[in-house]
Order: structure tokens, then C-alpha cells, then sequence
């Protein structure tokens, strides 16, 4: 079991929340660290700019689950951060490589807001 939080296509009413649907759903959150969020296309990522706080929703998840998850975003990396009004810490998939200039900045880091 594990903490997750999601910002982008796992969320509710998005087109890979089926995968934690079945999951524990425990709020929205906002992260206490600070990320820049870009979209390419229509898939939101995080990189570790520290410009803005990334609003999501956190889950408490399976084993099993996780590694789905882990295989979804396989060339991300999982890192531990801490969000704002929760206790323990929990786990952000964080990108690492080329950022093109024609991918869009999410300039408040609610990816919601620009779907």
C-alpha cells in the first residue's frame, strides 16, 4: 500500500483513471513543494523547476496497482514529496528529459484548467 498523487490523465473523469478508479479516493491536495507542470499535446508532466505548487488528488493504492501505474509511466521518476494539509508522505511521478519549447507551461500547475 502507498500514497499517490495524481495530477494529470489518472485523475477523476480522465481518460487513464481506470486504472485507480477501484482505489481509495482521499481528497484534493496541493503540493507543498514546488513543480513546473508543461502539456505536451494532452498529457500533463511535472519537472522540478520550483515555480508552482501542482494541484491533484491523492489515493491511498495496491501493491498491484502501483505497479501498473509504474509501468504507465515508465520513464518517469517516482519521487516522495509532501502535500499540504496530509500528515505522511506520498509518492509524484516527476519527468526528466527534454522539454520542448512547444509544449505548454501550466502557469497555476492545475492541469484541469487547460484541458
Amino acid at each position: 500500500m502507498s500514497y499517490l498523487f495524481v495530477y494529470g490523465t489518472l485523475m477523476r473523469n480522465q481518460e487513464n483513471h481506470t486504472i485507480i478508479e477501484n482505489e481509495e479516493f482521499l481528497g484534493e491536495f496541493t503540493t507543498m513543494d514546488k513543480f513546473t507542470m508543461y502539456i505536451n499535446e494532452y498529457i500533463p508532466f511535472v519537472v522540478e523547476d520550483k515555480n508552482y505548487h501542482i494541484n491533484g488528488e491523492l489515493y491511498k493504492i495496491s501493491d498491484f496497482v502501483q505497479k501498473q501505474i509504474d509501468f504507465l509511466e515508465k520513464g518517469y521518476e517516482k519521487k516522495y514529496i509532501y502535500l499540504n494539509g496530509f500528515n505522511t508522505n506520498a509518492l509524484i511521478y516527476v519527468y526528466n528529459g527534454f522539454i520542448s519549447p512547444n509544449w505548454y507551461k501550466c502557469i497555476d500547475g492545475n492541469y484541469l484548467h487547460y484541458i
